[in-house]
This record gives structure tokens, sequence and C-alpha cells, in this order.
């Protein structure tokens, strides 16, 4: 399964996702917005980094302006919202690109965007975070999510306790999870506990 490190925006997790074997550390790089990292400091962390592949995520940014962020910081990926832009994905020709879906929308309207999208992405990050009893929508629907999972390569975006990594990986087949950062304690210092009980599922 696949790990996917979302909204990093110090390097303590920064190292960690990278130890723990994450395949992409993501980055928001949309100014104005919650979590946002400025670039430089993306820079400066990117440097301390060896595996991961860094990835800008963007919200109401256009594939172009993406484009332009990922070329001009040297981004692996970027991760852009499924939306109004979503006829200018070949703006991302060349950039591997991450799109972001939102699960409340359900399951029949996601199938359908990925389904127009996929010629242009490379996974999709199925966000979860505003679901109440996301797992229970899962379960209603169990088909639906089988035949998308079973199509595409997603990351589920949630929030986690230890035993959803196995469940989503032996119940519904998902390809990865997305996992976002949090704060330090202090600048160097936090606790990881809560991280490892859900990666060491994985």
């Amino acid at each position: 399964m696949l790990i996917k490190a979302s909204r990093v925006t110090n390097l303590t997790d920064a190292r960690y996702f990278a130890a723990r074997g994450a395949s992409y550390i993501g980055f928001n790089l949309e100014e104005g917005t919650e979590d946002y990292l400025d670039p430089i400091y993306m820079k400066a962390i990117k440097e301390w980094l060896e595996g991961p592949r860094i990835v800008g995520e963007f919200g109401s940014a256009s594939p172009a302006v993406a484009a332009e962020a990922a070329s001009f910081l040297g981004l692996d990926a970027v991760q852009i919202n499924a939306g109004a832009h979503l006829g200018e994905l070949g703006d991302l020709a060349g950039t591997e690109t991450i799109l972001r879906l939102d699960g409340q929308s359900g399951v029949h309207v996601i199938a359908g965007i990925a389904a127009s999208a996929a010629p242009f992405v490379s996974h999709f990050l199925l966000d979860l975070s505003g679901v109440e009893n996301w797992e229970e929508m899962l379960k209603s629907e169990t088909d639906g999510w089988l035949d998308l999972f079973g199509q595409y390569s997603v990351f589920v975006h949630a929030d986690f306790r230890p035993e959803h990594p196995d469940w989503l990986s032996s119940k519904f087949h998902v390809a990865g999870i997305s996992i976002s950062g949090g704060e330090e304690e202090k600048v160097g210092v936090k606790s990881f506990d809560e991280l490892d009980a859900i990666l060491d599922n994985i």
C-alpha cells in the first residue's frame, strides 16, 4: 500500500514520513489557505529528503499555474482539485498529477469525474475528511467503490484509526492512504505514536 503525506509543514514530519516509506510528500503551496507553506521553506525541507516524490498541493489554482510552479520549483508532481478546471488538465501534460476528489460528492459523481480525468492523471486522492461516518458510506455502496478502486490508483484521505489501512486494503483494495502532517510540540520535537499505530498496519 502506498503512502502519501499531505500538507506537511515542517522538517520533522517530512523526515518521519520519508523514513516510514512514503512514496509522496506533499506541501500546500496555495497562498492564503490553511497549512500554506512558503516555497522557500518547502525547498529547504526538500534538500533533506531522499526517496519520496515531492508534491506541490494546490486548491483552486488552474492546471496551467500548477504546471508553471512544478517547473519553477522543481516539483516531482502536483495535486489539484477536481472542479472548474477539469477541462484544462491537458495543460499538465508531462507533469505527474494527483487529482483530489471530494468524497462528499458520492460514488457515481466521483466515478464520472475519474473516467474523464484518468488520461491526464497518475493517481486520485479521495478526500473523506469532510464525510461523517465515512466507513458506513463505503460499506453502503461497496460495489461502486470497489469498481472505482479497481479501475484507478486511489489514495484515501480520512480520519484514520489503526485498523483502517488493513481494512481498506483487504476489503476495498485501495492503492494507498493519505495522511496529513501536524504541528510540532516545539522545533524538532513531536510524538508520532498515533501515526506509528496507523502505519504499522500497512
